[in-house]
């Protein structure tokens, strides 16, 4: 296995020696840095596995060198710092750890043993490079720099393999030990070839004449495996690439006899917990097979008894995870030891095979964590995907406590929602064919995706949270898609109403910017159609004083106008109709106080304990006026409607009287426009925030770190947010009360007044 790169920081010169002379002796590859600057440059060159560094380098802090480093190279970094044991240095190292930054700390002085665990607990241990023997005794000395000093070298290694093992990622899955060969077979690893074709003959034989009974060997099938089954596996153990993953995946003997074994001996009789106790006591050089047997054997425990349980619920159990957990304790601890790779590596040479060579070896250890966590990802996902969010949470944890990594139960888990994101796809793509066959009929295409989505983006939901890229991208994918139908409908069919409700739905399920900004200055658009529309539906009188043309447009055209027929009435009442419009269009989707308000704030919630009352849903993102403070306005008080006369003083006392409480009907719509773009940008933030706290609650209940003081951070802000919420709803709402009465008693006057004119 190639060693490890470590890139040691710190200003002392002697303790950077000691921490190199350390690593080097060890078979890590190091290099030194004295300054931050140089650490910083040497870093995009060097491309460490690992970083250990000082916090308290002079200039620019190791705190801030590190979290640059780690942040471009992907690397792990270990400080080394007096204060490690302090409180505030720790709370530092969590707040890092949240950004992403896999760092731990050692405290200096430190004990040479803890500094090494801490290392191999980071990077595993360094296997030196075995090369093949050539027939040139020149080509098996290693080549040096002229000049070097071969003393104070670090043992070469070779590039680091990174590419995935796609043979290994295929193999892994729910049934990676129900199909394994060796299992269906019966045989044991170090069978010959000769073994492996003198079973398959008589398995054949058995399949021909129908007889297939259970196989021997260990963990035995309590069903006879199939016909398609048993010819799988023998093909497998004559490919050999096939046979050595089967291998892997299964019991390997610590003596050259398998069957002298007394652990595997155990396991063919099923005595599990003596298998078990033989392994856990072994030392020396056959610890690591031990540790490998006791991964397959709580691995395959786990997986086993999930297929056993499906149907039931739950699915996974208390001691179901402890077997999941186990498993990913001796996995984890195998790749850090060398000796079962070295094994490994040895196992492949004695097959002595062309196909196979020694870099297989690598590419298994590369790979083998996405592998495992590849089965708890797919498993979470499709638990998701059918509504069962505490099935999906368990394996969701099980992942990101894997120990394996966070980046690669990031990845597994957006690899495992890949097919979900394909099918939301074709479900858009297929929204988009159906518009275009039959514009008139869209509104049903957008409200059966946005009917069919639900169940693939609870998946993303869930899994990923809020915030996240992915989430983001298929939210938007389903909001650009359905816009796209919905300004196909409207604009062949006028039906601005139902393009308007499907519009906000699309509104409060985009996420980006700039998909948000369209699909609002979309519903401004409609509103203007939806006032035209309107007001061409006003009844004609007998006046003929006439005003401007309505001007609409459309969603598709956001700067078109297109004229409609001029309506002729008294200016007064279509006026004040017109008001009464705007407050139909504009504020009719805003729910009463008792449903638009958010709740109470929810100032006893404690940490991880109890979520803030649900946060009712505005699409709108609007922005807060910048005018006076909302509800400080006076207004003149209305005039009581007076009997209609006849005389030309009484009329023109009821006109100025319109006129006055037209000017009042005016203010009040534009403060309630102001009070509605404050409640909206104050309910983002609401919807925000409550998104937080139910991701981070919902992290803390799956034993994820969470920062407690964001959180309480949030909550406060949150509490403090719903009180404003509510005294800005009860404004709004009294607010639009006063407008109703007023626009109502005006609409009485202007009755009074045309009837005076039509007496006359």
């Amino acid at each position: 296995m190639p060693s490890p790169r470590i890139l040691v920081v710190d200003h002392s010169a002697p303790i950077a020696g000691y921490v190199e002379t350390i690593l080097e002796n060890e078979g890590y590859v190091v290099r030194v840095c004295n300054s931050s600057e140089e650490a910083l440059s040497e870093g995009s060159r060097y491309k460490p596995s690992l970083l250990i560094i000082d916090p308290m380098m002079p200039g620019l802090s190791g705190v801030e060198v590190a979290t640059r480093i780690s942040h471009e190279q992907s690397c792990k970094v270990l400080f080394l710092s007096s204060l490690a044991d302090d409180s505030d240095f720790k709370e530092l190292i969590k707040g890092i750890r949240q950004q992403g930054c896999d760092a731990q700390a050692l405290p200096k002085p430190f004990e040479k043993d803890k500094f090494l665990d801490c290392v191999r607990r980071a990077v595993g241990v360094p296997t030196l490079t075995t090369v093949a023997p050539s027939s040139d005794p020149k080509e098996n000395q290693p080549q040096r720099e002229q000049g070097s000093n071969p003393a104070s070298e670090a043992p070469a290694a070779k590039p680091v393999v990174t590419v995935e093992y796609a043979g290994l990622m295929k193999l892994a899955g729910l049934n990676l030990y129900r199909s394994n060969a060796f299992r269906i077979t019966g045989l044991g690893i170090t069978s010959s070839l000769r073994e492996v074709t003198r079973e398959a003959e008589k398995l054949e034989m058995m399949i021909n004449l129908g007889t297939v009974q259970p196989t021997g060997g260990l963990f035995p099938l309590k069903d006879p495996p199939s016909a398609t089954e048993i010819r799988s596996a023998v093909q497998a153990l004559k490919d050999p690439e096939l046979r050595l993953l089967h291998e892997f995946f299964w019991f390997w003997p610590s003596t050259e006899v398998e069957s002298d074994d007394p652990a595997l001996q155990a396991l063919r009789y099923g005595k599990h917990s003596a298998a078990m106790d033989i392994w856990t006591q072994v030392r020396g050089p056959a610890s690591g097979i031990a540790i490998h047997n006791l991964a397959v054997l709580y691995h395959l425990e786990a997986v086993g008894t999930y297929l056993r349980r499906l149907g039931t619920k739950p699915l996974t159990k208390p001691e179901d995870v402890y077997l999941w957990t186990s498993a990913f304790r001796y996995w984890k601890a195998l790749l850090d030891r060398s000796d079962f790779w070295s094994a490994l590596t040895d196992r492949i040479r004695l097959i002595n095979d062309p196909r196979l060579t020694i870099e297989l070896a690598q590419q298994i250890w590369n790979t083998l964590p996405n592998a495992l966590l590849k089965i708890n990802a797919e498993v979470a996902v499709a638990a998701a995907e059918k509504g069962e969010f505490e099935e999906a949470g368990v394996h969701r944890r099980l992942i990101f406590t894997s120990a394996l990594g966070e980046s690669v139960a990031k990845k597994e888990l957006l690899r495992a929602l890949a097919p979900l994101g394909e099918e939301l796809k074709q479900l858009c793509d297929g929204a988009l064919r159906d518009t275009r066959t039959n514009r008139r009929s869209a509104n049903k295409v957008v409200r059966r995706l946005l009917d069919d989505k639900s169940r693939l983006l609870q998946a993303f939901n869930y899994l990923l949270g809020v915030g996240d890229g992915a989430c983001a991208e298929a939210h938007d994918l389903v909001a650009r898609t359905a816009r796209s139908c919905i300004v196909d409908y409207v604009n062949e069919t006028d039906d601005w109403e139902t393009g308007r409700v499907l519009t906000e739905e699309c509104l409060a399920l985009a996420e980006g910017q700039d998909i948000r900004a369209k699909l609002e200055e979309d519903l401004e658009v409609i509103g203007r159609n939806l006032i035209a529309s309107k007001q061409t539906t006003q009844p004609n009188t007998s006046q003929h004083t006439h005003s401007s043309a309505a001007t609409s447009a459309r969603p598709s055209e956001p700067t078109g106008r297109r004229p409609t027929a001029p309506v002729k009435r008294k200016i007064s009442y279509k006026l004040i109709g017109l008001a009464a419009i705007i407050l139909l269009v504009l504020y009719g989707s805003l729910k009463d106080s008792n449903d638009g308000s958010h709740p109470s704030s929810s100032g006893n919630s404690g940490y991880g304990t109890g979520s803030p009352g649900p946060v009712s849903s505005n699409p709108y993102q609007g922005t807060p006026s910048s005018s006076g403070t909302l509800g400080t306005s006076s207004y003149p008080a209305p005039v009581q409607s007076n009997p209609v006369q006849s005389s030309s003083s009484q009329r023109d006392e009821l006109k100025s009287e319109i006129e006055s409480n037209k000017a009042t009907l005016d203010q009040l719509e534009i403060e309630l426009k102001e009070a509605k773009a404050n409640m909206e940008s104050l309910d983002a933030e609401l919807n925000s925030d409550k998104a937080s706290i139910d991701r981070m609650e919902q992290d803390n209940k799956l034993g994820l770190d969470v920062n407690e003081s964001v959180y309480e951070s949030i909550r406060h802000r949150y509490n403090s947010n719903v009180n404003i919420y509510n005294g800005l709803v009860r404004s709004y709402n009294e607010k639009r009360v006063r407008y109703k009465q007023l626009l109502a008693e005006t609409n009485d006057k202007i009755a009074q007044f045309n009837s005076m004119g039509e007496s006359r």
